[in-house]
């Protein structure tokens, strides 16, 4: 109510696209600002961490309401999970600021952390692939998320491969490893 006081309205209910994301609601005002509200946890794959608070900004404190902003490394990593087409633009137009990419890297690792499972990671890097696909850029997370996902993928086939038991001898042959590496 109080946003709608300050001549905000609510853009829409959230459509199947932005409820995937765990969208509450969606205001904007009369000057194009928009604010997406989340509860505790964004894009359904991302948690509010501690980091992530202390980088906002305060935009506005009525005292029963306080809106703070993310920083803009924090809205590239969420741009990077979220999976929408127009999200890769907003992430190159990111880029553009100057973006602190030890930041992103630490909030990732936070993430990996607080969320205790590294599958979100292959959101952030089909989105990096796109980024580099699309505007023939890649930035110092390329490296680091590519290897956490060629991890998470390798746990994923030996699950796959273990769905029936199986001898060791049946799994190395299955999963194309080494001995020692089963």
């Amino acid at each position: 109510a109080v946003l709608l006081e300050l001549g905000y309205d609510i853009v829409r209910e959230p459509d199947e696209e932005y409820e995937e994301l765990g969208a509450q609601r969606i205001f904007e005002n009369d000057d194009g600002c928009r604010i997406d509200v989340f509860n505790q946890q964004v894009i359904g794959k991302l948690i509010l961490s501690p980091g992530i608070r202390e980088r906002s900004e305060r935009y506005l404190d009525l005292g029963s309401l306080v809106v703070e902003l993310v920083s803009p490394e924090d809205i590239f990593l969420f741009k990077a999970v979220a999976g929408r087409v127009d999200d890769i633009e907003d992430m190159f137009s990111l880029m553009q600021t100057g973006l602190e990419f030890d930041v992103v890297e630490a909030e990732l690792e936070m993430q990996v952390e607080l969320l205790e499972q590294e599958l979100f990671v292959t959101y952030v890097n089909e989105a990096l692939t796109d980024l580099t696909e699309q505007h023939n850029v890649t930035t110092p997370l390329h490296g680091p998320v590519a290897e956490i996902t060629e991890r998470v993928y390798e746990e994923l086939e030996v699950l796959h491969a273990l769905d029936e038991p199986k001898s060791v001898a049946d799994l190395q042959q299955e999963l194309d490893w080494p001995a020692a590496d089963v």
